[in-house]
């Protein structure tokens, strides 16, 4: 980056919001570089996505959206399967 501007910093910004809100790091920083199309501001904007991360580890478990979810005790549905289902096949729960 050869001089600072303040697009570059919304760039990193939103790359940073972006990730803190999904938890989606790789993601992020793509959909943000190639909408920029330029691949300069990729380290600058992975730092921003490496901050944010580490911030909203810190803060959370899961992803912004999950959270308000576990938070409002909304029913969905885990990234497992209970382990009571481990022993079963799929033939037999029909």
């Amino acid at each position: 980056l050869v001089s600072t501007v303040s697009g570059v910093y919304a760039i990193v910004g939103s790359a940073a919001m972006l990730c803190g809100f999904k938890q989606m790091t790789l993601a992020s920083v793509l959909i943000v570089v190639e909408c920029v199309n330029d691949l300069r501001l990729a380290p600058v904007v992975m730092l921003g996505v490496a901050v944010s991360m580490a911030v909203n580890w810190r803060l959370n478990e899961r992803g912004h959206d999950e959270e308000q979810i576990v938070r409002k005790n909304l029913p969905y549905l885990e990234g497992e399967a209970p382990h009571e289902l481990d022993s079963e096949a799929a033939l037999g729960l029909c």
